[in-house]
C-alpha cells in the first residue's frame, strides 16, 4: 500500500499525523512556510473550529514541526530531518494523495487518539 511512500515520510505520519485533517493542517502550513497564521486564518483555509485547530497546533509545535510567534503560527521544522520529512511528504501528497491518506487511516490507535484529545482540557497563558 505504501510502496511509494518513502520511509521518512512513513515515519512522520506515523509520529506527527494523526488525521487528515492534521495532515491538511501541516501541508497549508508548509505550503506558505514564509507566512504567520491566526487561528482564525487556519479555520478559514480548512473550515475548522477553533479548538481543533487549537490542539493540533499545540501538538505539532510539541513535535517540532511549527512554531508559535504570540498569537500567530507558522512551519518551522527544529531539524534538517524534519524539514526533509515534512517535504517529501508534501511531495507525497502532491503525487499520490490517495496513498497518503490511505496510510493516515491505516495508522494504529489514531481514531482513539483523535477522540481523547478532543477532550483535553488547555490553561489558557496569561
Amino acid at each position: 500500500m505504501s510502496s511509494r511512500l518513502s520511509p521518512a515520510v512513513r515515519t512522520l505520519i506515523r509520529q506527527h499525523v494523526h488525521s487528515v485533517g492534521g495532515l491538511e493542517l501541516l501541508m497549508l502550513l508548509h505550503a506558505e512556510r514564509d507566512r504567520s497564521w491566526s487561528v482564525r486564518d487556519i479555520c478559514d483555509a480548512l473550515t475548522c473550529p477553533a479548538s481543533w485547530a487549537e490542539a493540533r497546533l499545540d501538538a505539532m509545535a510539541d513535535a517540532g514541526l511549527i512554531q508559535r510567534e504570540g498569537d500567530r503560527w507558522r512551519y518551522a521544522a527544529s531539524n534538517t530531518e524534519l524539514e526533509q520529512a515534512t517535504s517529501a511528504l508534501q511531495e507525497a501528497y502532491r503525487l499520490h494523495s490517495r496513498e497518503v491518506v490511505r496510510f493516515v487511516f491505516a495508522t494504529p490507535g489514531r481514531d482513539l487518539k483523535e477522540f481523547s484529545d478532543a477532550f483535553r482540557v488547555r490553561r489558557r497563558e496569561r
